[in-house]
């Protein structure tokens, strides 16, 4: 089962960015995260009752921390389509510094929230679901590295 609820997320992710450009694939796919992820978390998971009532608002506090600097990244992509064709080399410093202060942003709040929900989870669990956030991230990143063009392209 956890196989399958996967594959059909990780596929809504894919066909989105075949049918759409690239601002409204990563639109779409936020939607769509914020949609079906909790479910695949619980079956990834196998989170019990108990466990489930102590992970869920540690993991709503980790998205509503995570949100804005999403936000940043899909708004650096969109600026960057938008300005390829007469990209200049300010604004390329610009969305470049951009792209980093949303990866060194991640990466706080992951160990931030590592420590919180290993006092809650074992950690075993705990290291899964940040395994799985970074599959997911991992196809996002591939479908956009394939999608967006690079400079000078």
């Amino acid at each position: 089962m956890k196989k399958l609820t996967l594959s059909i997320v990780l596929f809504l992710f894919v066909s989105f960015a075949f049918s759409q450009n690239i601002g409204s694939y990563l639109e779409s796919q936020s939607k769509v995260l914020k949609k079906e992820k909790k479910v695949v978390v619980q079956d990834v998971l196998e989170l019990t009752n108990d466990e489930a009532k102590v992970f869920w608002p540690i993991y709503d506090q980790y998205m509503n921390e995570l949100n804005p600097f999403n936000q940043i990244l899909v708004n650096t992509i969109k600026e960057y389509i938008d300005k390829y064709d007469h990209l200049n080399d300010e604004d390329a410093k610009r969305l470049f510094n951009n792209s980093i202060l949303v990866q060194e942003s991640k990466l706080r709040l992951k160990k931030k929230y590592y420590r919180k929900m290993v006092k809650v989870l074992p950690p075993q669990k705990v290291i899964r679901y940040f395994q799985l956030e970074r599959r997911l991230w991992a196809l996002i990143y591939n479908e956009l590295t394939i999608e967006v063009p690079l400079i000078g392209d």
